[in-house]
């Protein structure tokens, strides 16, 4: 094997599409095995999933609600997760339907892209560079709309980028723009693929020749309209949603919940293995910019200001990044061939695959804090995943590793998702989506008497069998907490379920645990376990509404007031 990393391979497009379907095979088994499994888990993909579920219920189809009331949240994930739900028939089996076929999608337009920068065989490792990259992965198997913004961000940057550089296509560059002006009904950011205008600009200044064709002003105008566009709808869908409704407004962002590390330093760990290539690729990226490469120039541009406009306009956490990660691959494609063929590539490939059951190992037995919390919560742990992920796992890599690194590599990263979302995840469905901790709290409170929420889990209310009370939104949380508190104290009989995070207001020692959700502790209290300075006062109608759950697991509001 040669150890030469120089040179670029010939574009060749000879029977491609053939690659397209074995990709997107491929990629169908490896990311949607495990469909229907389990039931949501985390807090975005919950939310989503009980506000689909909650329109169909009620048949409110132009304001989504959580918990009987109006939410701020993008109407375009609840109107696919209510349409996948009312496809497969529940919750459970189409929540996840709209993010796997945005990845499917999202994988056709890199693996087209990618083609017609490079070539055929550049597009098919790209394609499988996109598939085994750890967040593509885990945001296709949760069903927050992460994937759905990466679908639309990818979608306008293949419209745009189509007119840019290989137009005129003056009907790509309208459907690029619209599609930002649709994603913006699927995620604030929806019009963060619109940026590549700029890098664009900047090379037409500078007099790259390669930087054309312009588009003409009908061309720029129409685009403007339809970007523009997406305002006023999501007004109009919205109406009604003011004030103390939604505290977070109509660009309120989903933070910090999608179940995966904070911070954009885990970038280094979620892009695996793109990340590591980095090293071969920034030589080869310099020089390319050098020697006018507009390539380079407009998906190198668009991704350091996209990364600033997510880095400084959110808070900053990795699941936030997943928009960018298709262009960095595309970004990518062009050196990909030529690197599989690299010596110290191959190395590097054969010492990740080992480094991924290793990890699973290690993650299963090194952290005491994480096997305590999975016995103090009553969790089966998941040991067949542990058991299946790493035997097969260091197996392929000692037998196939050795002569085919990178074939090792893609078989064990896709397989080790396989089996998470088969064996691993279903064994802590019961736990993880709150199943259980209802369960038992329904079970332990009085019959006939009302059950709380101290704060609306959709978890919860997608697994409750009985009427629940909640608190009326209001712009501060504390405000809820205090009427929640205060309802509960007005009659014996009630109780209220409340996570530990709130245990500054209530005495642990005398409320009922009914146990934990990973790390998070849940309890059910009585009115004498409120501490006294956390009540606002009397309860009252207006404070406190009556949720209740349907035929079917769909939720719908109800309008009676509980005194």
């Amino acid at each position: 094997m040669s150890d030469s990393c120089h040179g670029r391979p010939a574009p060749d497009g000879t029977g491609a599409w053939r690659d397209l379907v074995a990709l997107l095979l491929l990629t169908g088994l490896a990311l949607g095995l495990g469909l229907g499994s389990r039931s949501p888990w985390w807090p975005a993909e919950s939310g989503v999933a009980l506000a689909g579920s909650e329109m169909l219920g009620i048949g409110q189809w132009r304001i989504p609600q959580l918990g009987g009331q109006p939410t701020g949240q993008p109407i375009l994930p609840v109107w696919l997760s209510a349409f996948a739900q009312q496809m497969f028939g529940s919750v459970r089996a189409g929540f996840l339907v709209p993010t796997f076929a945005a990845a499917l999608a999202t994988m056709a337009l890199v693996w087209d892209f990618a083609r017609r920068l490079s070539g055929r065989e550049a597009a098919l490792a790209a394609g499988l560079l996109l598939l085994i990259t750890l967040q593509f992965g885990a945001a296709a198997r949760n069903g927050a709309p992460d994937m759905l913004l990466c679908l639309f961000t990818t979608l306008t940057l293949y419209g745009l980028l189509r007119h840019l550089l290989f137009g005129p296509a003056r009907g790509w560059f309208l459907a690029g723009s619209a599609a930002a002006g649709i994603g913006m009904l699927a995620h604030p950011m929806g019009y963060l693929g619109l940026l590549t205008l700029v890098p664009w600009a900047a090379g037409r200044m500078r007099g790259w020749p390669a930087c054309r064709p312009e588009p003409t002003p009908w061309a720029a105008a129409a685009a403007m309209f339809l970007v523009i566009a997406a305002v006023p709808l999501l007004l109009a869908l919205t109406t009604g949603i003011t004030g103390d409704q939604a505290p977070e407004g109509l660009v309120a962002r989903i933070r910090g919940t999608s179940g995966w590390p904070e911070g954009p330093g885990f970038l280094l760990f979620w892009w695996l293995p793109l990340t590591a290539l980095a090293i071969w690729l920034w030589p080869r990226w310099r020089e390319a910019l050098t020697d006018g490469d507009v390539r380079i120039l407009l998906l190198g541009g668009w991704l350091i200001l996209a990364g600033l406009v997510l880095a400084f306009g959110t808070d900053g956490r990795s699941r936030d990044f997943l928009p960018l990660l298709p262009a960095a691959v595309l970004l990518a494609s062009p050196w990909l061939p030529m690197l599989s063929r690299c010596r110290s590539v191959r190395q590097a490939a054969l010492a990740l695959t080992f480094a991924v059951p290793l990890s699973v190992l290690a993650f299963a037995l090194w952290p005491p804090a994480f096997v305590q919390a999975a016995q103090t919560s009553g969790e089966a742990f998941p040991w067949p995943f542990v058991q299946w992920a790493v035997l097969p796992a260091l197996g392929i890599g000692i037998l196939l590793g050795p002569r085919h690194p990178l074939a090792a590599m893609v078989l064990v990263i896709c397989g080790t998702g396989v089996l998470l979302s088969t064996l691993g995840r279903p064994t802590l469905d019961d736990t993880r989506s709150g199943r259980d901790v209802m369960a038992l709290a329904e079970l332990t409170a009085p019959a006939g008497q009302a059950l709380g929420l101290l704060d609306p889990d959709p978890r919860f209310l997608l697994t409750a069998s009985r009427p629940l009370a909640l608190a009326a939104r209001q712009a501060d949380r504390r405000e809820e907490h205090r009427a929640m508190f205060a309802w509960l104290a007005d009659h014996e009989g009630r109780r209220l379920l409340a996570s530990g995070t709130s245990a500054g207001c209530f005495d642990t020692h005398g409320a009922t645990l009914l146990g934990s959700i990973g790390l998070e502790a849940w309890y059910l209290l009585r009115g004498g376990d409120v501490l006294a300075g956390c009540r606002r006062g009397r309860g009252t109608g207006e404070s406190i509404i009556e949720w209740s759950p349907t035929s079917g697991g769909r939720a719908a509001e109800s309008s009676a007031r509980i005194p």
